[in-house]
């Protein structure tokens, strides 16, 4: 009926409507104690690829607006942008993560190096320092997670290598 309030229904994990607003449901609407059974903040955004692309590698976006593999050989591979999820063919759009969680079983060059930070390696490979070499661009992409990362890319570059002692990741 004209006028009427919708009704909401609560569902664990779900709030439906077919009425709600911009704006309706916002940080003044919870209170310390709430239980939120599932939060996620995840920023991503779709680009067309130029080759074929393995999830869990870094990418770079090109001057062409397509996304390639990122390469720390190669000063037009970097800086890397994000990661993708899947894989995807050449020519298709592709969903990066540019901030948040990758879950990836892409991790070998990483195992065990849980809160430590991750780098673009060659051929988009997501590695630890400790695999990186002099000569090389060094871009930091992330946190190593267990069983992932989380992407918090830095678009800085730095080359040659860190001075540190010998064991240091």
């Amino acid at each position: 009926s004209i006028g009427a309030i919708p009704a909401l229904a609560f569902v664990p994990g779900l709030i439906s409507s077919g009425n709600i607003a911009s704006g309706q449901i916002d940080t003044s609407h919870l209170a310390s104690g709430d239980l939120i059974t599932y939060s996620r903040v995840v920023l991503e955004t779709s680009w067309s690829t130029g080759e074929p692309i393995s999830g869990g590698n870094a990418v770079v976006l090109t001057s062409g607006g397509l996304i390639f593999l990122a390469m720390a050989g190669s000063g037009l591979r970097l800086p890397a942008v994000g990661v993708p999820r899947t894989n995807y063919a050449s020519g298709v759009a592709a969903q990066v993560v540019l901030d948040g969680l990758v879950m990836t079983t892409n991790n070998a060059l990483w195992s065990g190096q849980q809160g430590r930070s991750l780098y673009v390696g060659s051929g988009g490979l997501i590695i630890a320092q400790g695999l990186l070499v002099s000569g090389q661009g060094w871009q930091r992409l992330g946190i190593a997670v267990s069983g992932g990362i989380v992407v918090c890319n830095s678009l800085a570059i730095t080359s040659g290598g860190l001075i540190g002692p010998p064991g240091t990741f």
